[in-house]
């Protein structure tokens, strides 16, 4: 850690820079004693309200879809798979979190589970999916964190009615950046330690209507789809803003605050500031000679998180000095650990703390 007085900035792809306020809020839920009210308290159906609230206010959630508390995006991944197909789910794989994700429908026991595979920096033509009629649930990752590669939005919303089927993405690590309709979609799931700047603990979980259904007709065969994390047993206690069984209180309590400031700038706000950040980024790694863009087709790369390709330097080098100004990156993922840099483009990192990082890489000698 950087000893120089300098402004610490993680721009590590998660945990990633916490939100500017979580102190403040943090403190305000100490005062409160957030962290010792019931789970089935009247205050905590308030802060489980608020946070519902606010969340389908900034994302354009439907007022008929369902949200969830869980405990991470690994265990939505056997959620969705465990409530939306008995036998046979169709995952796209262009990359480490979306094979984690079609790894799991096979260890479940979904034998018929079957995967589109994609180079690792590459994409998929939505538009031309060889997608089976017996598909129950089409499964992809909106961004892969591993290799910076971001799906179009356009395309996304019309997946369902196309292919005719449930759809169940991944947005661990591009919300609250989403330039599709929500409602469009069955299931989509983040983690908070990422996009919305909190510590780590919580993933949200959002069903819709159809995905409940098919649910509950599963369970009606005798299909299993998990115990009291099940999306009937998570939607009877979601109604009354409550959860199964005991969440992490202070990690909903501190969405809703940072919820109710991300609201200040909007989503139309938030995706164009992201997008201004990400144009700088990208833009310096064309012009030092020692960077490029990893993902070779411009429409195809991240907002969220860039990932740069090294020359003649290693990630270890690069983010070793850059630690010592207080600007502290990801090294790439395996196994491109020592030839890549991933940089976490999310909102608590501002313009600023983009300039800074820019004018680092390009003092390096």
């Amino acid at each position: 850690m950087s000893g120089s007085g300098e402004k610490q900035v993680f721009f590590t792809p998660g945990p990633s820079q916490i939100h500017p306020l979580i102190p403040q809020f943090i403190g305000q839920a100490l005062q409160e004693n957030i962290c010792s009210i019931s789970h089935r308290s009247k205050r905590f159906e308030e802060i489980y309200q608020s946070c519902e609230d606010s969340l389908r206010g900034l994302l354009g959630i439907p007022a008929d879809f369902s949200i969830f508390f869980v405990a991470s995006a690994t265990e939505a991944f056997e959620r969705t798979i465990q409530n939306c197909a008995a036998k046979t789910s169709i995952h796209l794989v262009n990359g480490a979190f979306s094979k984690r994700w079609f790894e799991t429908a096979r260890e479940l026991g979904r034998s018929a589970a079957a995967s589109l595979e994609a180079p690792f920096g590459s994409g998929f033509d939505l538009n031309n999916l060889n997608i089976p009629k017996e598909a129950e649930l089409l499964c992809l990752t909106h961004n892969e964190t591993s290799s910076g590669v971001m799906l179009p939005g356009a395309e996304i919303s019309k997946l369902k009615e196309r292919y005719n089927c449930l759809v169940a993405i991944d947005i661990v690590s591009s919300a609250p950046y989403l330039r599709f309709d929500l409602s469009k979609i069955d299931c989509a799931f983040f983690s908070v330690q990422k996009g919305f700047g909190l510590p780590a603990g919580m993933c949200v979980l959002i069903v819709s209507p159809d995905a409940l259904n098919k649910a509950q007709n599963l369970a009606k065969l005798g299909v299993s789809t998990g115990s009291y994390h099940s999306f009937t047993s998570l939607q009877q206690f979601a109604k009354k803003h409550q959860t199964p069984e005991t969440p992490n209180v202070l990690s909903i309590f501190l969405l809703s605050k940072v919820l109710e400031d991300l609201q200040n700038t909007g989503l139309a706000g938030i995706c164009s500031q992201t997008e201004q950040k990400a144009a700088l980024i990208y833009d310096a790694a064309t012009r030092i000679p020692w960077l490029k863009p990893f993902v070779a087709e411009p429409v195809l790369r991240s907002m969220t998180t860039p990932v740069l390709e090294l020359s003649g330097r290693t990630s270890e080098q690069v983010m070793a000095a850059l630690s010592k100004l207080g600007l502290h990156l990801g090294k790439g993922y395996r196994p491109f650990e020592e030839s890549h840099l991933r940089i976490a483009n999310f909102p608590a990192q501002a313009i600023e703390d983009v300039k800074r990082l820019i004018q680092a890489l390009e003092d390096l000698k």
